[in-house]
Protein backbone atom coordinates (compact mmCIF):
# COMPACT_ATOMS: atom_id res chain seq x y z
CA UNK A 1 0.00 0.00 0.00
CA UNK A 2 1.15 3.26 -0.78
CA UNK A 3 0.45 6.87 1.50
CA UNK A 4 0.22 9.87 -1.03
CA UNK A 5 2.83 12.29 -0.62
CA UNK A 6 5.15 14.20 -3.08
CA UNK A 7 3.84 14.02 -6.89
CA UNK A 8 2.04 17.20 -8.34
CA UNK A 9 -1.65 17.70 -9.25
CA UNK A 10 -2.67 20.89 -10.12
CA UNK A 11 -2.81 22.78 -6.87
CA UNK A 12 -1.96 19.71 -5.02
CA UNK A 13 1.65 18.37 -3.59
CA UNK A 14 1.45 14.69 -2.96
CA UNK A 15 4.05 12.53 -1.14
CA UNK A 16 3.98 8.53 -1.89
CA UNK A 17 5.29 6.27 0.81
CA UNK A 18 5.23 2.34 -0.05
CA UNK A 19 4.63 0.16 3.04
CA UNK A 20 5.00 -3.48 3.39
CA UNK A 21 3.25 -5.93 5.55
CA UNK A 22 0.09 -2.81 5.86
CA UNK A 23 -2.66 -3.97 8.27
CA UNK A 24 -6.27 -1.61 8.24
CA UNK A 25 -4.45 0.43 11.20
CA UNK A 26 -2.35 1.83 8.73
CA UNK A 27 -5.32 3.57 7.23
CA UNK A 28 -5.14 6.85 9.08
CA UNK A 29 -8.60 8.57 8.94
CA UNK A 30 -6.32 12.33 7.65
CA UNK A 31 -4.87 10.74 4.69
CA UNK A 32 -5.67 8.89 1.44
CA UNK A 33 -3.95 5.50 0.79
CA UNK A 34 -3.52 4.15 -2.85
CA UNK A 35 -3.59 0.04 -2.56
CA UNK A 36 -1.83 -0.97 -5.66
CA UNK A 37 -2.52 -4.58 -6.63
CA UNK A 38 -1.01 -4.67 -10.01
CA UNK A 39 -4.28 -5.36 -11.78
CA UNK A 40 -6.49 -2.78 -9.90
CA UNK A 41 -5.57 0.35 -8.02
CA UNK A 42 -8.03 1.24 -5.15
CA UNK A 43 -7.84 4.86 -3.23
CA UNK A 44 -8.83 4.79 -0.03
CA UNK A 45 -10.25 8.11 1.55
CA UNK A 46 -10.32 9.13 5.36
CA UNK A 47 -12.75 10.49 6.46
CA UNK A 48 -11.27 13.80 7.79
CA UNK A 49 -9.59 14.29 4.60
CA UNK A 50 -10.41 18.15 3.75
CA UNK A 51 -13.50 18.09 0.53
CA UNK A 52 -10.85 19.92 -1.78
CA UNK A 53 -8.33 17.29 -1.52
CA UNK A 54 -11.35 14.61 -1.50
CA UNK A 55 -12.87 15.17 -5.09
CA UNK A 56 -9.32 15.00 -6.14
CA UNK A 57 -9.18 11.05 -5.28
CA UNK A 58 -9.68 9.69 -8.71
CA UNK A 59 -7.59 12.16 -10.27
CA UNK A 60 -4.82 11.00 -7.83
CA UNK A 61 -5.12 7.17 -8.69
CA UNK A 62 -5.02 8.43 -12.70
CA UNK A 63 -1.67 10.23 -11.80
CA UNK A 64 -0.55 7.23 -9.75
CA UNK A 65 -0.67 4.61 -12.91
CA UNK A 66 0.51 7.74 -15.53
CA UNK A 67 3.42 8.49 -13.25
CA UNK A 68 4.44 4.68 -12.22
CA UNK A 69 5.90 5.55 -9.53
CA UNK A 70 7.34 2.01 -8.04
CA UNK A 71 8.21 1.35 -11.21
CA UNK A 72 5.58 -1.47 -12.30
CA UNK A 73 4.97 -0.63 -15.64
CA UNK A 74 0.85 -1.05 -14.56
CA UNK A 75 -1.30 -0.92 -17.23
CA UNK A 76 -3.07 2.70 -17.96
CA UNK A 77 -6.25 0.96 -18.44
CA UNK A 78 -5.86 -0.70 -14.50
CA UNK A 79 -9.01 0.16 -12.91
CA UNK A 80 -8.77 2.51 -10.19
CA UNK A 81 -11.42 2.62 -7.25
CA UNK A 82 -11.92 4.77 -4.66
CA UNK A 83 -13.21 3.81 -1.65
CA UNK A 84 -14.45 6.01 1.37
CA UNK A 85 -13.45 5.39 5.14
CA UNK A 86 -16.71 3.70 7.03
CA UNK A 87 -18.17 2.85 3.02
CA UNK A 88 -15.13 0.39 2.08
CA UNK A 89 -16.44 -2.81 -0.07
CA UNK A 90 -15.70 -6.23 0.24
CA UNK A 91 -13.46 -6.02 -3.27
CA UNK A 92 -11.28 -3.70 -0.77
CA UNK A 93 -11.76 -5.03 2.81
CA UNK A 94 -10.23 -8.63 1.40
CA UNK A 95 -6.61 -7.76 1.23
CA UNK A 96 -7.08 -6.89 5.06
CA UNK A 97 -7.63 -9.14 8.11
CA UNK A 98 -10.63 -6.27 8.33
CA UNK A 99 -11.95 -5.98 11.50
CA UNK A 100 -15.61 -4.13 10.58
CA UNK A 101 -16.15 -3.09 14.49
CA UNK A 102 -12.87 -1.78 14.92
CA UNK A 103 -13.50 0.56 11.68
CA UNK A 104 -16.93 1.86 13.24
CA UNK A 105 -14.89 2.74 16.44
CA UNK A 106 -13.11 4.56 14.72
CA UNK A 107 -15.76 6.61 12.68
CA UNK A 108 -17.32 7.25 15.88
CA UNK A 109 -14.57 8.50 18.00
CA UNK A 110 -13.52 10.89 15.15
CA UNK A 111 -16.70 12.26 14.77
CA UNK A 112 -16.57 13.84 18.16
CA UNK A 113 -16.48 17.52 18.85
Amino acid sequence: MTTVDNFLIPYFRVKVNEIFNFTQDDLITEDICILDYHCDIFIWVGQQVDSKTRVQALTIGEKFLEQDFLFEKLSRQSPVYVCMEMSEPPLFTRFFAWNSAKSSVHGVLLNLP
